[in-house]
């Protein structure tokens, strides 16, 4: 991954849909990356669980997208320990209040913040579309795929909450 830092790339998986964006930082386990989500749109960022990759494309429109993507002059990365997902989580919860969650399947995901990690569950607490805090949804850790934060969608639906 050290190649690809500040560089736009394209992450496919075994067992869910294509992914775009700049990659900000890395682990082993985990990459933090800058959501670039159609064209030249720019979206909050994501975190990527590095097993479930199946292969990163870097290629012309990668590289053509990076370049007008460039031209906005976005600064910043999210001050984010990819040590583990714990850490992480608890991160997330703290400084952006919501995140959500993709497992493989393509169509779902989960959003909240963080209750409580134990017996390798992670439990968050659900934050339903229509802004409403309803109970909890589980995970095992491995499920987890993508973590999705600071994007329009969540950032909208988290100004509703109380």
């Amino acid at each position: 991954m050290k190649k690809y830092v500040g560089r736009l790339i394209k992450i496919k998986f075994k067992d869910m849909g294509p992914l775009v964006g700049h990659v900000l930082d890395y682990s082993d386990d985990w990459i933090l990356m800058r959501n670039c989500p159609v064209d030249y749109v720019v979206d909050g960022y994501f975190i990527v669980r590095n097993k479930n990759i199946k292969e990163v494309i870097r290629g012309d429109d990668e590289k053509w997208r990076e370049k007008v993507i460039g031209l906005k002059k976005l600064k910043g990365v999210p001050k984010i320990s990819l040590t583990g997902l714990n850490s992480i989580l608890k991160k997330l919860t703290k400084k952006y209040g919501v995140f959500s969650v993709h497992t493989k399947e393509d169509d779902v995901c989960w959003m909240g913040r963080l209750n409580r990690i134990e017996d390798k569950l992670v439990i968050i607490d659900d934050l339903t579309p229509k802004a409403k805090w309803d109970g909890q949804f589980k995970f095992k850790e491995g499920e987890i795929r993508v973590i999705e934060f600071d994007s329009d969608y969540v950032n909208s639906l988290k100004r509703l909450t109380k």
